[in-house]
C-alpha cells in the first residue's frame, strides 16, 4: 500500500489512494502501514514505532435522509476502519527469530546473541533484560481524524491500549470508527477509486514545556503587566499585551515597537481591519501557539487574513491546515474563491484537485452555476484536471 504524509508543524497529514470492489462478494479487508518522522533517533536502535491501518467494507443499502417519508434508499459503503499505533522491539524480534531458528531440525546448538544496532551504525552484542515497549507521550498522537474521498471529516473513538502476541508488534494505542460512503451509479470498471486521509494531531511538548506555555498563557489571559494596548474602531474593547513577546513572534509587531515609533511612545495601537475577537485569537495564539476557541472555517479564513498581515507563519500554516482537513463538497467551491481572491496558492490548488475529484456532486449545485458566470477562468481550471 502507498501512502504519502506531509507534516505541518504538530498536525501530520498522511494520503493513502486504493480502491474498493465495486461490487464486494463479502465483507472485504484493505490493510497497510506506514511510519512517520516524529519520533526521535533514541528510538531508532531498538524500537521502531510505526502505523497499521485495517479497513473492512461491504455494500449496504442505507434510507436517504434527504426523503425521511418516503421508502428511498441509496446503495452505500459501510466502511470500518482502525488505527494502530504499534512498536517493534528490534531485539526481542531477533531473539524470537533466533530461538525459532534453533528448534528447527539441523539447527546446531550454541549461543544465542541479539544485535544491537546503535546511532553509529555499529553492532554489538546485548545481554540487558528486554523492557516493555515505551514511547513518550509527545511521540504518540493526542488526537485523529478521518476523510474517505470528500465525506464528512470524523473523530476516531480511542479505545483502551491492547498488547498483540508476543511475537507480533505491541499495538499501543488503537482508534477506530464507523461511517458510510455513497457508491454512486456512475461507476462502470470492476473497482472503485478511493482517498482516505488521515490527520494525527501530536502533542510536541514535555511536562517542563507545559509549564512554560502555561505562565506565558496566563500572562496575556490575565493580561498581566501589560505594557501596550490595542483599541478597536468603532468598539470600546481593549486588548492588553507584552511588546517585547510580540516583537519576538512578528517582524510587523518589532518593526511597530521601535524607539522611534508612535505606538513605542504612546504605548497604544488602533487596529482598524481586524474584529476583536479574531485579534485577540491572535495575540493568544502568539502567548500559547493555539486559539483560545475552536476554529470554523469564517473564523480560520479572518485568523490566516490576520497572520498574513502579521507575518505570523506557523499561525498561517495552522489555519490551511484546518481548511484543508475540513474541506467538504458543500464548500470547496468557496473555499476555491476565496484563496484565489487572497493568492493562497496551496489552497487553491487542493481545492481544484477536490472539486475535479467531486465533480460528479458538486457540479449538479447552483454554486457551481454561479461560480462559472463569476469566475470562468477557474472553473475551466477545474474541468481541464478531469
Amino acid at each position: 500500500m502507498s501512502f504519502k504524509h506531509e507534516v505541518i508543524d504538530v498536525m501530520t497529514r498522511v494520503q493513502w489512494d486504493t480502491e474498493l470492489d465495486a461490487e464486494p462478494i463479502s465483507e472485504e479487508t484493505l490493510d497497510g502501514e506506514f511510519c512517520l518522522t516524529h519520533f526521535d533517533r533514541k528510538y531508532v536502535d531498538r524500537i521502531v514505532p510505526f502505523f497499521k491501518v485495517a479497513c473492512k467494507y461491504n455494500l449496504v443499502e442505507e434510507q436517504c435522509l434527504d426523503f425521511p417519508h418516503q421508502e428511498k434508499y441509496l446503495l452505500m459503503y459501510r466502511i470500518d476502519v482502525s488505527l494502530k499505533l504499534c512498536a517493534r522491539d528490534l531485539e526481542l524480534q531477533e531473539k524470537l527469530e533466533a530461538e525459532k531458528f534453533e528448534s528447527s531440525p539441523g539447527w546446531i546448538t550454541g549461543t544465542i546473541k541479539r544485535r544491537r544496532v546503535n546511532s553509529g551504525n555499529e553492532v554489538g552484542v546485548s545481554t540487558e533484560k528486554v523492557n516493555p515497549l515505551i514511547l513518550d507521550n509527545t511521540k504518540r498522537p493526542s488526537s485523529v481524524w478521518i476523510n474517505f474521498s470528500g465525506s464528512r471529516k470524523k473523530l476516531l473513538v480511542v479505545k483502551s491500549p491492547v498488547t498483540d502476541d508476543e511475537q507480533q508488534p505491541t499495538t499501543i494505542l488503537e482508534w477506530s470508527e464507523t461511517f458510510f460512503v455513497d457508491r454512486g451509479s456512475s461507476y462502470d470498471s470492476l473497482s472503485v477509486p478511493l482517498t482516505c486521509v488521515f490527520w494525527l494531531k501530536f502533542d510536541s511538548t514535555d511536562h517542563g514545556e507545559m509549564h512554560v506555555i502555561k505562565h506565558m498563557t496566563n500572562l496575556f489571559v490575565e493580561q498581566s503587566n501589560c505594557d501596550v494596548q490595542f483599541c478597536f474602531k468603532g468598539s470600546r474593547i481593549k486588548v492588553g499585551g507584552h511588546a517585547s513577546i510580540l516583537a519576538a513572534r512578528s517582524p510587523v509587531f518589532a518593526a511597530m515597537f521601535q524607539h522611534d515609533m508612535q505606538e513605542k511612545k504612546t504605548g497604544k495601537v488602533v487596529i482598524k481591519d481586524i474584529k476583536p475577537n479574531i485579534f485577540n485569537d491572535l495575540l493568544h495564539y502568539i502567548y500559547s501557539g493555539r486559539t483560545s476557541a475552536p476554529l470554523n472555517q469564517k473564523t480560520a479564513q479572518l485568523m490566516f487574513m490576520a497572520a498574513d498581515k502579521y507575518n505570523i507563519d506557523d499561525l498561517k500554516e495552522y489555519c490551511v491546515t484546518f481548511l484543508l482537513s475540513e474541506m467538504e463538497t458543500t464548500d470547496a467551491l468557496g473555499l476555491l474563491i476565496w484563496a484565489h481572491l487572497n493568492s493562497i496558492e496551496k489552497i487553491k490548488e487542493a481545492s481544484i484537485k477536490f472539486i475535479a475529484a467531486h465533480a460528479r456532486i458538486i457540479f449538479r449545485t447552483s454554486e457551481w452555476k454561479e461560480a462559472c458566470n463569476a469566475h470562468p477562468n477557474l472553473c475551466l481550471l477545474i474541468t481541464q484536471r478531469m
